[in-house]
């Protein structure tokens, strides 16, 4: 499904994951969560993780959490956690004679009298407390707010601790210098480069140079563990082979560049302002012209037989995913 000229793109394959997949990975998840160790955790993390890497063809390399920023999927922890205390409202607001309800009661009770520590309800008043909404613990039965207003204060709360938590491990790694001057996160539609047909080779090159996960030579020296003069480029042998040599500086691919340029101009001279502008970035060279390069461009309308391919296509891939499963 994701390989060859018929493969499906990268959004219609994690489509199918968000649909199909997703749901079974998440059955129950408000339950759960939280009970389950930080080892099982991982290895659903790792699911999706591998999912999104077969989707953007990248390689075993390539950072998660650049991944999933070029993806737009947030953390499966991170959905549960929204599921969780959207069945803590559930509870606290159940009618008094419910069964459920009298047993809820009683353990929050035992929570607030400092037992049953290990109980479903006082893990719950610890994400409350760990996502900034600690006071909802009893306020929820005196003044629940609406199904619709609880889903955004725990929405905006779940989203403000995982975008914190994206940014500071985008922050930290050494891999996704350029990355974090593009300036996405999970939070961004996926880019529409990555619904290119036209040359799925070109396409898979971008993301894994937006990853840094190409295996340039400074990548490789620094897996192996080799000194800089080891990261020598091969083609020119006179820089260190990383990606802004890549793009900008090996002579080797100073025909590319000029075709390129040429390419862009014929394009993006058409597109009015933006176009023009960022015409004027490309062409001015240095650290803006390799964001541009590396996918920083003005974000045009996609035509509208684009998007007539997109809906095809999706309806493809429902046909294919009933098929296997």
């Amino acid at each position: 499904m994701a390989g060859g000229r018929r493969g499906l793109r990268p959004r219609s394959l994690l489509h199918l994951w968000s649909v199909y997949c997703r749901p079974k990975v998440e059955y129950a998840s408000e339950l759960w969560e939280g009970v389950i160790s930080e080892s099982w955790a991982a290895k659903l993390e790792s699911l999706q993780t591998m999912v999104m890497r077969v989707a953007l063809g990248a390689p075993d390399n390539a950072s998660a959490v650049g991944m999933r920023a070029e993806s737009g999927l947030q953390t499966l922890a991170s959905r549960r956690w929204a599921a969780r205390l959207t069945f803590f409202r559930k509870l606290a607001t159940a009618p008094r004679g419910n069964l459920a309800s009298i047993i809820f009661r009683c353990r929050c009770s035992q929570v607030d009298a400092g037992v049953a520590t290990r109980s479903w309800c006082h893990r719950t008043k610890a994400l409350l407390s760990q996502l900034g909404l600690e006071s909802w613990w009893s306020a929820m039965e005196r003044d629940p707010p609406t199904k619709g207003g609880w889903k955004a204060i725990v929405q905006a709360a779940v989203t403000a601790r995982a975008a914190s938590a994206e940014e500071s491990l985008v922050a930290n790694s050494s891999s996704l210098a350029w990355y974090r001057k593009l300036g996405r996160s999970w939070m961004d539609d996926m880019p529409r480069y990555l619904d290119d047909r036209s040359s799925l080779q070109g396409v898979r090159l971008k993301t894994r140079l937006r990853l840094e996960c190409l295996p340039l030579m400074r990548q490789t020296a620094r897996q192996l563990g080799w000194p800089d003069d080891g990261a020598i480029c091969p083609l020119c042998d006179t820089a260190v082979e990383d990606t802004q040599h890549f793009l900008q500086g090996c002579p080797a691919f100073s025909r590319e560049r000029q075709v390129l340029h040429a390419i862009l101009k014929d394009r993006l001279g058409t597109a009015g302002g933006p176009g023009t502008e960022a015409l004027a970035q490309f062409a001015g060279g240095g650290e803006q012209q390799l964001l541009l390069m590396l996918g920083a461009q003005p974000r045009f309308k996609l035509p509208e037989q684009h998007e007539q391919e997109d809906e095809e296509e999706l309806a493809r891939g429902f046909s294919l995913a009933e098929h296997l499963i």
